[in-house]
């Protein structure tokens, strides 16, 4: 329940238990006069128990998560039968979580060296994005084109994810998710 890749090469043991609990609202509005909005968020918490019998915070538990979505559709034409659309969505998360990084034993052996005593204990800083869609589409008798404008993390914020030793700094060094991603597409359905 803590890794988000495969297994190989590792011999496995099923030894531990571990719970997820929390809440979770919504609020929707279907399209309604071209207008229609999405909010979500979630409140819980993510243990899991170690060999000791410890309960520790798994990866994943960031306490929260939010997501939401709003957009409006403007009918074009003459006989309103073209669309231009614009729209906006946010995720808001707290940090993932991350097993500590052992410096002196990085610093001798070279390469990252975690470890597991405190389970992840070790949290980044929240992860939040903004995006933004502008979308024409022209619809023809037998077929619809369509012009997408895609600003994909708008405020370029920098979010963890992950840490590593850097051996020429001789420092923990970040890894970041996506910075600002300009998207353009155009799309034919016939």
């Amino acid at each position: 329940m803590n890794f988000d890749f495969g297994f190989e090469g590792n011999i496995l043991s099923n030894y531990g238990s571990g719970y997820n609990t929390g809440i979770e609202a919504s609020l929707e509005r279907s399209v309604s006069n071209g207008f229609h909005f999405m909010v979500n968020a979630s409140l819980y918490d993510s243990k899991y128990k170690n060999r000791l019998g410890e309960m520790l915070n798994t990866k994943y538990n960031g306490r929260y998560a939010s997501n939401g979505l709003i957009g409006k559709e403007f009918p074009l034409g003459k006989g309103k039968q073209h669309t231009f659309s614009i729209a906006s969505r946010y995720i808001l998360t707290g940090g993932m979580r991350d097993l500590p990084i052992d410096e002196e034993a990085s610093a001798e052996n070279g390469y990252t060296v975690k470890t597991w005593d405190d389970g992840f204990s070790e949290q980044y800083p929240y992860y939040a994005r903004i995006d933004v869609l502008f979308k024409f589409k022209r619809n023809r008798p037998r077929y619809s084109g369509e012009w997408s404008l895609d600003l994909l993390n708008i405020l370029n914020r920098k979010n963890v994810r992950y840490a590593y030793w850097e051996n020429s700094s001789s420092s923990i060094q970040y890894e970041y998710q996506n910075p600002f991603i300009l998207n353009v597409t155009y799309r034919i359905q016939f």
